[in-house]
């Protein structure tokens, strides 16, 4: 657990373009020297600076999957796309006014039916901003087994992504 302190002024907060983000099934409030790493277009990363007083390691958001994406709206809102859970049927959105947060509950949009038809395992489930029209988000989500290596084999066609529409 990070330590709870006072953050007030400048908070930096790097995010890859546009606005994916990789490795955080939870995502905490953090300072580092990220400005002296990462610049502006260097690495596919935009840095966004908020001006809003944190707690170091509080929440801004949780339950969510390891791959994820930020999508921007028309209306100047921020939908938090992912896996529920990380592995599970359901793929869920969340709202947020700026694009790290904080986001509000998950919205349960779609239950992927290879979980129970076909006993997969969905995961890494994000919106495709960049393919996707106004008012409506192109989404992808994986399948994977926990016999890998074997079902592999036997049906590449099981970690194929798949791919559905929301409206918001």
């Amino acid at each position: 657990m990070s330590p709870q302190v006072p953050c007030s002024g400048s908070l930096t907060v790097l995010m890859p373009s546009p606005y994916n983000v990789i490795g955080a099934s939870g995502i905490k409030a953090s300072i580092g020297a990220s400005d002296d790493v990462y610049k502006p277009g260097v690495h596919g990363a935009i840095i966004v600076k908020l001006e809003r007083h944190f707690m170091i390691g509080d929440d801004i958001t949780n339950g969510i999957s390891n791959e994820l994406s930020v999508t921007p709206t028309e209306d100047g809102r921020y939908l938090l796309t992912f896996t529920v859970l990380g592995i599970s049927d359901k793929i869920g959105i969340r709202v947020g006014s700026s694009p790290v947060g904080p986001f509000g509950e998950i919205n349960e949009v779609y239950t992927c039916p290879e979980y129970e038809e076909d006993g997969l395992l969905p995961y890494n489930a994000k919106a495709h901003y960049h393919l996707s029209k106004p008012g409506e988000l192109l989404i992808s989500y994986n399948t994977i087994t926990f016999e890998f290596w074997e079902d592999i084999q036997k049906d590449a066609t099981i970690y194929h992504p798949r791919f559905i529409k929301v409206k918001y």
